[in-house]
């Protein structure tokens, strides 16, 4: 924290030293207006101030009675910005401007009074009206610089006011220090080649040309606008053509130095010329490499591209197409039932409620994130946030590596968990490694809970199948799936009802159908297919694992029981089951889950096993002392004790399913 103060300090003496070099029409308006926005973005005016005295000293201006002004005017600029009820004025940088505009033309028509050699009333509105002017340009870049360091790639006001202050700087550095370091050239030299290498094509001719024109104004040297120009032309085609990293490229930067000065122009190649293109070179070998991360767009520049978001929304759009052709083949050849068009505008409705929606990711976050994998050879082509209608996130990072390089997946979600805040996970669907070539690495939302499960599917008679069937799976969206289908009787049929019936809701819900619309569809084709002779009833819980709801959907099921701590709740159905009659209702529950919550689906067998009255009193009685113990642990007491409750024999084929609801750390 202390080095990284003294460097802010000294940065802020170097950047009010160049400053305060520059004038406009007789008039010193920028060391006004940089102590002002200084102070008023937080920066020391203490240090700004130093440096300003040091150029005011280097210039003579004690020496001249009409100077003397203006270290009074810093002085009082740096105090009026510091004064707490002022700085809660909005909008402040506006505000303040103002004022540090009106308090220099009062002080400098002061001085017209009673200092020779004063700027004059008219030049002292107008020193006003400029330090108005940029120190809202100056607290536009600082503000910028300290905060998001990508605003101003997007943002035309905030792009031009650090073009202002960088080119105020660079007019009042010295040409020279002491007949020997060149520090004017170094420094354009130095920024062409990062402004290049970092922004693209258009950042660094920009700037370039920006550097040159103020190089040229300062040394009478034209020539040198057009061959820094040149310069920044030739290092970024070179530089893209061999997509080669950033030694790669200074070493380009060097060759292209010396070609253009041997073969166009030799002041290049001169001693101030070898100077500045050495010291430069030597400035960013040393610099870290996560000052170097390449940004090539601008506006939208890590949003997914159109071809790869059309590439995402097609496979789930092929995935809804699929399900619709998978129900129009089960339902071919059955008259009484038919999707109308109500249904299937219904069910595009629900279709794009899925897609995800692209949100802004923080700019400090993105360019971290950008940052830490350039460090490891890792070129970020976009970065896309999406956000799902529970509040799930997912990462799409659009990446490749350089040559001789090959990073796994989960560097690059350590790297996304930690700038973002967001516990990511690597998807399925994911790339397990970055390779040569863009590839999608997809991160997924790590879910606030997980369960934990165990299961058990009983037959009353030896020799014959059990009727039931259960089903336990998670869903790509973080929804966990359990059911439980009790077909009617026992035997080879009824286990087959029952499966067939998990197996078609288990396929609709899946690619993304609502609950209750996939069993509607199921129990209609159902019915109408045994014409009531065979049906199944159906315990379903669908819970999402972000926020821990959970949706229970009960046809003719028996009944649910849900504890926590020392209550429990009895979730029952009076329901008709499945495959009765096609416009059968159900029962519906939705709650909200919270860790350590237990939650035992049971078929009509582990009930009619109990041969007490009051079989919820005694499922409580034995669910609460089973309360905190594993899942697999309490279906097997379940089981025991119910059998030996029951003679060991028990009245009907039974399933029972477990679910512990337990925090995701």
């Amino acid at each position: 924290m202390k080095v990284a103060k003294l460097f802010s300090g000294i940065a802020d003496i170097l950047i009010a030293y160049c400053v305060g070099h520059c004038s406009l029409l007789g008039t010193a308006p920028f060391g006004t207006a940089i102590i002002g926005a200084g102070s008023a973005c937080g920066r020391s005016p203490w240090m700004l101030l130093l440096g300003l005295l040091g150029a005011f000293f280097e210039q003579g201006g004690f020496e001249k009675q009409g100077q003397m002004i203006y270290p009074l005017i810093w002085v009082m600029a740096a105090v009026l910005v510091r004064v707490r009820k002022l700085q809660l004025l909005y909008p402040r940088s506006f505000l303040l401007s103002v004022l540090v505009g009106l308090e220099t033309i009062v002080l400098q028509i002061g001085a017209a009074f009673w200092l020779p050699g004063a700027i004059g009333i008219p030049l002292a509105c107008a020193e006003g009206a400029l330090v108005f002017s940029f120190m809202l340009a100056y607290c536009f870049s600082y503000r910028n610089l300290s905060g998001d360091k990508l605003l101003f790639l997007t943002d035309t006001q905030t792009m031009l006011a650090v073009l202002i202050l960088a080119t105020t700087v660079l007019a009042g550095m010295p040409v020279q220090l002491g007949g020997v370091v060149e520090v004017l050239a170094s420094v354009c030299l130095f920024t062409i080649f990062y402004i290049s290498y970092r922004f693209g094509f258009s950042a660094g001719v920009s700037w370039a040309a920006i550097s040159g024109a103020i190089y040229a104004l300062r040394t009478d040297d034209m020539q040198m606008l057009a061959a820094w120009v040149f310069l920044a032309v030739l290092i970024n085609g070179l530089t893209e053509f061999l997509h080669i990293g950033r030694y790669g490229s200074i070493l380009i930067f060097v060759a292209s130095d010396c070609l253009l000065g041997y073969f166009a122009f030799p002041q290049m190649l001169s001693e101030a010329g070898i100077k500045a293109i050495a010291t430069a070179v030597f400035v960013l070998f040393f610099l870290p490499g996560r000052l170097f991360v390449q940004v090539r767009t601008q506006g939208d520049a890590m949003a997914l591209s159109g071809a790869e978001w059309g590439k995402l929304t097609l496979s789930r759009v092929r995935s809804f197409s699929d399900a619709l052709k998978r129900i129009d083949y089960t339902f071919a050849g059955t008259e009484g039932q038919r999707i109308g068009f109500s249904q299937i505008g219904t069910m595009l409705e629900d279709f794009t409620k899925q897609l995800d929606s692209p949100v802004a990711m923080r700019k400090d976050a993105e360019t971290a994130i950008v940052s830490e994998l350039g460090r490891m050879g890792v070129h970020v082509k976009s970065l896309t946030l999406l956000k799902a209608q529970n509040g799930r996130y997912q990462l799409y990072a659009d990446a490749r590596v350089g040559r001789g390089r090959l990073v796994g997946a989960e560097a690059v979600r350590k790297i996304a968990s930690k700038e973002t805040g967001i516990p990511f996970e690597i998807g399925e669907d994911s790339r397990q490694m970055v390779g040569r070539s863009y590839d999608l690495v997809i991160l997924n939302q790590k879910p606030a809970f997980r369960i934990q499960t165990a299961a058990r599917r009983l037959s009353c008679q030896e020799d014959v199948i059990s009727g039931d069937n259960f089903y336990i799976g998670n869903l790509k969206n973080g929804q966990a799936l359990l059911m439980i289908a009790d077909g009617m009787g026992n035997g080879v049929q009824a286990a087959k009802d029952s499966e067939a019936l998990l197996s078609a809701v288990e396929e609709l819900v899946m690619t993304g159908f609502e609950q209750e619309m996939a069993v509607r569809l199921v129990n209609a084709y159902l019915a109408e297919k045994n014409k009531g002779e065979h049906f199944t009833t159906l315990d379903m819980l669908l819970l999402d694992l972000y926020t821990g709801v959970g949706h229970l959907v009960k046809y003719g099921a028996a009944t649910t029981y849900v504890c926590r701590g020392n209550w429990m709740e009895c979730i029952k159905s009076t329901s008709l089951p499945v495959g009765v009659m096609e416009d059968a209702g159900c029962e519906c529950s939705s709650k909200k889950y919270y860790a350590g919550d237990l939650i035992v689906m049971v078929s009509d067998g582990v009930l009619d096993s109990i041969l007490f009255e009051n079989k919820d009193d005694y499922m409580h009685t034995l669910l609460e002392a089973l309360k905190d113990e594993e899942p697999e642990t309490v279906v097997e007491a379940v089981i025991q004790d119910i059998r030996s409750v029951c003679g060991k024999r028990l009245k009907d084929d039974a399933t029972i399913i477990v679910c512990k609801v337990m925090k995701n750390l």
